[in-house]
């Protein structure tokens, strides 16, 4: 729904929770998450400079679209430091933990 265009599920990976779901005509889109709580409430959850760079590096000729529970970089560093990445956080939904045995 982000780019308004359907993504070939073919070119999904993943890897340390970093998941590259495929291309738009004008993105790289990547997915920061693991269904996790602890992992969800931690920096290794969050879009970081170093995570911009290397996320760029990877994939480059289009912008990255990155989602991911929260980012520990400012717009400002990110065009400074030449890393045309576009932010979008994760609902808050994902976050719901589900317990067993309350509320059947």
């Amino acid at each position: 729904m982000a780019t308004n265009e359907a993504i070939d599920p073919a070119k999904v990976s993943e890897q340390d929770g970093h998941g590259y779901l495929g291309e738009s005509s004008a993105f790289h889109v990547w997915l920061i998450y693991k269904p996790e709580l602890d992992f969800l409430k931690s920096r290794a959850s969050a879009l970081t400079l170093a995570k911009a760079k290397a996320l760029s590096e990877s994939k480059p000729g289009k912008k990255p679209l990155v989602f991911a529970p929260v980012k520990f970089v400012s717009q400002k560093m990110l065009n400074e430091a030449g890393l045309p990445v576009e932010f979008a956080p994760l609902p808050w939904a994902l976050y719901r933990v589900e317990r067993k045995g309350q509320g059947d």
